[in-house]
Protein backbone atom coordinates (compact mmCIF):
# COMPACT_ATOMS: atom_id res chain seq x y z
CA UNK A 1 0.00 0.00 0.00
CA UNK A 2 2.68 2.28 1.25
CA UNK A 3 4.29 1.61 -2.66
CA UNK A 4 0.76 2.66 -4.44
CA UNK A 5 0.61 5.57 -2.30
CA UNK A 6 4.03 7.21 -3.39
CA UNK A 7 2.96 6.21 -6.82
CA UNK A 8 -0.57 8.17 -7.15
CA UNK A 9 -0.91 11.72 -7.31
CA UNK A 10 -2.46 13.12 -4.25
CA UNK A 11 -5.68 14.19 -6.43
CA UNK A 12 -6.03 10.78 -7.19
CA UNK A 13 -5.61 9.82 -3.35
CA UNK A 14 -8.02 12.02 -2.11
CA UNK A 15 -10.73 10.70 -4.51
CA UNK A 16 -9.89 7.03 -3.82
CA UNK A 17 -10.26 7.84 -0.10
CA UNK A 18 -13.06 9.41 -0.61
CA UNK A 19 -14.81 6.70 -2.60
CA UNK A 20 -13.29 4.91 0.28
CA UNK A 21 -15.37 6.80 3.00
CA UNK A 22 -18.47 6.60 1.16
CA UNK A 23 -18.07 2.94 1.14
CA UNK A 24 -17.83 2.67 4.86
CA UNK A 25 -21.05 5.09 5.20
CA UNK A 26 -22.96 2.47 3.09
CA UNK A 27 -22.09 -0.05 4.81
CA UNK A 28 -23.07 1.42 8.60
CA UNK A 29 -26.21 2.55 6.85
CA UNK A 30 -26.82 -0.75 5.47
CA UNK A 31 -25.69 -2.83 9.11
CA UNK A 32 -27.81 -0.07 10.62
CA UNK A 33 -30.73 -0.91 8.46
CA UNK A 34 -29.96 -5.02 8.66
CA UNK A 35 -30.05 -4.58 12.77
CA UNK A 36 -33.66 -3.19 12.61
CA UNK A 37 -35.09 -5.48 10.04
CA UNK A 38 -33.91 -7.93 12.72
CA UNK A 39 -35.16 -6.96 15.14
CA UNK A 40 -38.70 -6.55 13.88
CA UNK A 41 -38.28 -10.17 12.61
CA UNK A 42 -37.69 -11.24 15.81
CA UNK A 43 -40.36 -9.29 17.53
CA UNK A 44 -42.84 -10.58 14.84
CA UNK A 45 -41.74 -13.95 15.31
CA UNK A 46 -41.08 -14.50 18.52
CA UNK A 47 -43.62 -11.67 20.31
CA UNK A 48 -46.43 -14.36 19.89
CA UNK A 49 -44.30 -17.03 22.09
CA UNK A 50 -43.40 -14.61 24.63
CA UNK A 51 -47.03 -13.51 25.31
CA UNK A 52 -48.21 -17.44 24.93
CA UNK A 53 -45.75 -18.02 27.77
CA UNK A 54 -46.09 -14.57 29.59
CA UNK A 55 -50.16 -15.82 29.59
CA UNK A 56 -49.29 -19.21 30.94
CA UNK A 57 -47.03 -17.85 33.83
CA UNK A 58 -50.11 -15.80 34.41
CA UNK A 59 -52.87 -18.03 35.03
CA UNK A 60 -50.70 -20.64 36.20
CA UNK A 61 -50.37 -17.79 39.20
CA UNK A 62 -53.55 -17.34 39.39
CA UNK A 63 -54.57 -20.74 39.71
CA UNK A 64 -52.16 -20.94 42.52
CA UNK A 65 -53.27 -17.67 44.48
CA UNK A 66 -49.53 -16.02 44.00
CA UNK A 67 -48.25 -12.34 44.29
CA UNK A 68 -44.94 -12.66 42.89
CA UNK A 69 -43.42 -15.13 39.85
CA UNK A 70 -39.01 -14.72 39.80
CA UNK A 71 -37.17 -15.60 36.95
CA UNK A 72 -33.89 -17.26 38.56
CA UNK A 73 -32.09 -16.31 35.05
CA UNK A 74 -33.00 -13.32 32.63
CA UNK A 75 -32.25 -13.23 29.06
CA UNK A 76 -28.80 -11.37 29.75
CA UNK A 77 -28.02 -14.24 32.05
CA UNK A 78 -28.24 -12.23 35.47
CA UNK A 79 -29.70 -14.08 38.32
CA UNK A 80 -32.92 -12.21 39.75
CA UNK A 81 -33.33 -14.40 42.63
CA UNK A 82 -30.49 -14.74 45.13
CA UNK A 83 -31.58 -17.40 47.08
CA UNK A 84 -34.52 -19.61 47.81
CA UNK A 85 -34.72 -22.89 49.96
CA UNK A 86 -34.71 -26.06 48.18
CA UNK A 87 -38.12 -26.67 50.18
CA UNK A 88 -38.99 -23.32 48.44
CA UNK A 89 -38.19 -24.37 45.03
CA UNK A 90 -39.04 -27.44 44.64
CA UNK A 91 -43.53 -25.79 47.01
CA UNK A 92 -43.09 -22.96 44.09
CA UNK A 93 -40.85 -23.47 41.30
CA UNK A 94 -43.88 -23.59 38.66
CA UNK A 95 -41.56 -24.13 35.21
CA UNK A 96 -43.61 -27.75 34.63
CA UNK A 97 -46.58 -26.10 35.39
CA UNK A 98 -46.71 -23.54 32.67
CA UNK A 99 -44.79 -25.85 30.21
CA UNK A 100 -48.13 -27.83 30.62
CA UNK A 101 -50.27 -25.30 30.41
CA UNK A 102 -48.44 -24.61 27.21
CA UNK A 103 -49.52 -28.22 26.06
CA UNK A 104 -45.93 -29.20 25.66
Amino acid sequence: MSKKKAVISADARTREETKLNQLRQELMVFDQQYQQEMQQKQAEYVGPLYKQIQDAISAVAKENKMTYIFNTVTTTGDFILLYASDDAQQKYNITEKVIAKLGM
